[in-house]
């Protein structure tokens, strides 16, 4: 309050004696009296330390300085940003963890109504009308019961979500259609997830994977991101021919990939070698096989698959050549590996053929070309063919109580046939089939649900009751 008494004091005295000054100028002051003017003015001012000028002035300053200090602190400030920023990007550039797999969604489980009318025969063909091509691959949704794949030989690949009364063809662009589907996986825990190995396309042989039951699909194999897996255009193999994609039973991101072709032996070890993923395909490592393993003169192709037997345990089945089939263990480490050959078996020439490890027995079941081999002990010594249960064995399945089986994988080159054992494998007897022919005995798979029994025959697709 005093400080504002004094400021309109002083004021009030300079307005009062420049008002004094007019009137006397305008009553006949000469020159001088502008002088006087000024000289008071001047006087005035000085008497004052002209306030108001120099506040001004001090105030220009000020802002000058304060805006100068202000850009000056903003650019510095923008720098150490800058700074900052780069650093962190160099930390980050530094510290990016690996591509990690997405969180797993798990399905629900449900069941489909398949109670139609028109399929109530204890056999019926469900392949649709719309398919001329044989019937290659099948696999059924483990948690949307009712629902099955099928996958065809240069026609498409087929879903019905109703047991088979009714199908619609997925993807129907070049890539799968113009192909024949040698395998089908799905994942156990999330039904949306599913992979598809084709070949004989020439241009789309790989390895595919689908997000959404098979709506769309892409490719996972050939890895496009590890280019030290490809030589030239189509990758270590002479291309890139998928064979059999297996899904580890204890992991659903856990797959091997197997190839219909030899890998390139300027690149690898030996000509067979398999591809191996822990995150559902986002990478990829090769596994090579032994250096003793060899290829016939003039043989391109190989038939050959993975079975998972445990996370330390694999059986290599091939066909045609003096690999036979091999017993692989020390697969968690699979640098070091060891194989043994198992004695007196043979593999088959087929993609996508089940083994089986009883759930209620511990017996392991594998097919081979001179039928169903059985172990308890999955040690290389232990495995014996059962008499009967060839030749070409394709699949062997677990119900409730009782073993299926399939035979006579190779078309038109015996009767095919499936086989049924009650008692933990040691006798088995075929099922009544109301049809003569068959082409071949392919993939098995069984609904629990609805009690269903699902085989391929190449020109058919039966479904068959179980109860």
């Amino acid at each position: 309050m005093l400080t504002n008494t004094l400021e309109y004091s002083s004021v009030t005295k300079k307005f009062l004696t420049f008002a004094i000054l007019l009137i006397l100028a305008s009553c006949g002051g000469e020159k001088g009296s502008g002088s006087n003017l000024d000289g008071v003015q001047s006087a005035d001012d000085q008497e004052n330390n002209s306030p108001v000028n120099v506040i001004v002035e001090e105030s220009n300053d000020s802002a000058s300085q304060d805006e100068a200090s202000e850009e000056a602190e903003n650019s510095s400030d923008n720098q150490e940003e800058e700074v900052q920023e780069e650093q962190e990007e160099e930390t980050t550039s530094e510290t990016t963890p690996p591509i990690e797999p997405p969180p797993v969604i798990e399905t629900p489980p449900s069941i489909a109504d398949c109670e139609n009318s028109a399929l109530q025969e204890d056999v019926v063909d469900i392949k649709p009308p719309a398919v001329a091509a044989d019937v290659h691959s099948l696999a059924l949704d483990p948690n949307r019961h009712g629902t099955i794949y099928m996958g065809t030989d240069f026609n498409g690949l087929w879903k019905s979500e109703d047991c088979g009364a009714s199908w619609k063809e997925l993807d129907s662009n070049l890539a799968i259609r113009n192909s024949k589907t040698w395998s089908l996986a799905i994942d156990p825990l999330n039904s949306d997830i599913l992979y598809a190995s084709v070949g004989y396309s020439g241009v789309y042989d790989a390895l595919y994977k689908s997000y959404n039951a098979g709506e769309s699909w892409e490719v996972i194999w050939p890895p496009q991101d590890q280019q030290e897996y490809w030589v030239g255009e189509r990758g270590i193999m002479a291309y890139a021919f998928a064979n059999n994609v297996t899904l580890d039973p204890n992991n659903n991101l856990h797959l091997i990939l197997t190839f219909h072709l030899k890998c390139e032996t300027a690149y690898t070890l030996s000509s067979l070698c398999f591809a191996e993923t822990f995150d559902g395909g986002l990478s990829w490592k090769l596994i090579e096989g032994q250096a003793e393993w060899s290829i016939p003169a003039g043989a391109n192709y190989l038939s050959n698959q993975i079975h998972i037997l445990d996370s330390d345990t694999w059986v290599l089945t091939t066909y045609g050549n003096n690999i036979g089939v091999q017993l692989m263990e020390g697969m968690e480490t699979p640098d070091n590996y060891r194989a043994t050959k198992i004695p007196g078996l043979d593999g088959i020439h087929y993609q996508g053929s089940q083994s089986l490890q009883s759930s209620t027995s511990g017996t392991w079941f594998l097919p081979t070309h001179d039928g169903i081999a059985r172990s308890q002990s999955k040690a290389a010594n232990d495995w014996q063919i059962i008499p009967g249960t060839g030749p070409v064995t394709a699949a062997i399945i677990e119900t409730e109580n009782t073993l299926y089986a399939s035979y006579c994988l190779f078309p038109n080159f015996c009767d095919p046939k499936i086989l049924k054992s009650e008692n933990d494998g040691l006798n088995w007897e075929p099922i009544n089939i109301p049809f003569n022919d068959l082409k071949l005995g392919g993939y098995l798979a069984y609904d629990s649900a609805h009690q269903f029994l699902y085989f391929s025959t190449g020109n058919r697709l039966l479904r068959i009751k179980t109860e």
